[in-house]
């Protein structure tokens, strides 16, 4: 505890130490030079440690590490179950041919063989494949064996007897063809037993059946009667003007084709109309003419039976 001097004691303290100020005071003299200045003062101490700041905001990303190294491999899997068999494969291609084996013992002769087949054997009608039961037919072959001899019909219903039309027989020559004429079809009883059934039938079965095993088969129709000789007719023709062009003795059904010889005066033909046949074999066309006026030959051609007439056609100035 503070022990508090007397009053006395403590005037005269204050009083000892103003003297002393106005003392120095007033002994003062003028102020001196600045000295030198002084070395620098030692460093503090260190002070007391802050409190921790706000934590500031993050920092920009760092770049991607280097890749790590490779792991080590794993211990290999249980084995999957066996899958589903799969289809079988395409067949492999043929292995080459494997050596020739020994010869075997000579067997026993065998009965003797029949002559040999020809396989280039053929049959046809000459002059085409439309017969005419009131007229004729010449039957050509060839291919067949030298000497074979050769049964020609007309077959129905593939060699059964009563549907057979036989024509003739004949021999094959040394080159192997043959020629059968028959001038009336009429003096055939099997022809004209069976007449109504080649009528009726679109294609027939002519059959050359030779002795030795040979054969060939062509395909024919027939006709009751065969037509007239073919025409062609062509009234009064004026250029720019239609004109019948008329043609006869066709067969029925087939297109007649009317053609002008020389129509361009270069050589060359022309096609200018054309027309069906009738029941009757004739063919009407009207056609208009666009060919200039002079004299011409004009001709009707049958498609099928290939029948040709002709006649002059003459073209007068259009009118």
């Amino acid at each position: 505890m503070v022990k508090h001097l007397p009053n006395r004691l403590g005037t005269l303290a204050v009083f000892s130490v103003m003297s002393a100020l106005l003392f120095l005071i007033a002994c003062t003299g003028p102020a001196g030079a600045s000295g030198a200045a002084g070395l620098p003062g030692n460093s503090g101490l260190p002070g007391v440690q802050g409190a921790e700041g706000p934590q500031g905001p993050a920092g920009e990303a760092g770049a991607a590490g280097l890749p790590g190294n490779p792991g080590n491999s794993g211990l290999p899997g249980n084995p999957g179950e066996p899958g589903a068999t799969g289809p079988e494969g395409p067949r492999g291609p043929k292995g080459s041919t494997g050596a020739a084996g020994p010869t075997g013992p000579t067997g026993s002769t065998g009965p003797a063989g029949s002559a040999g087949v020809s396989p280039e054997a053929s049959v046809a009608i000459k002059g085409g494949n439309v017969i005419y039961l009131d007229g004729g037919v010449i039957v050509i072959g060839s291919g067949f064996n030298t000497g074979e001899t050769i049964e020609i019909m007309f077959d129905l219903q593939q060699g059964k007897g009563a549907n057979e039309a036989v024509l003739g027989f004949a021999t094959a020559d040394a080159a192997g063809a043959f020629s059968l004429t028959v001038s009336n079809l009429q003096d055939r009883a099997s022809v004209v037993r069976t007449s109504a059934k080649l009528l009726a039938t679109t294609a027939v079965v002519l059959r050359a059946k030779g002795s030795q095993g040979s054969s060939a088969t062509s395909a024919v129709s027939f006709e009751a009667s065969a037509p007239g000789a073919a025409a062609v007719h062509v009234g009064s023709v004026s250029k720019g003007s239609a004109a019948d062009f008329i043609g006869t003795g066709f067969v029925p059904g087939e297109l007649v084709s009317f053609i002008v010889l020389n129509a361009t005066g270069d050589g060359t033909s022309s096609s200018i109309g054309s027309a069906v046949a009738d029941d009757g074999g004739v063919a009407n066309a009207s056609i208009t003419t666009t060919i200039d006026s002079g004299t011409y030959s004009v001709i009707a051609k049958g498609a099928t039976s290939n029948r040709v007439a002709s006649t002059a056609l003459i073209v007068s100035a259009e009118k």
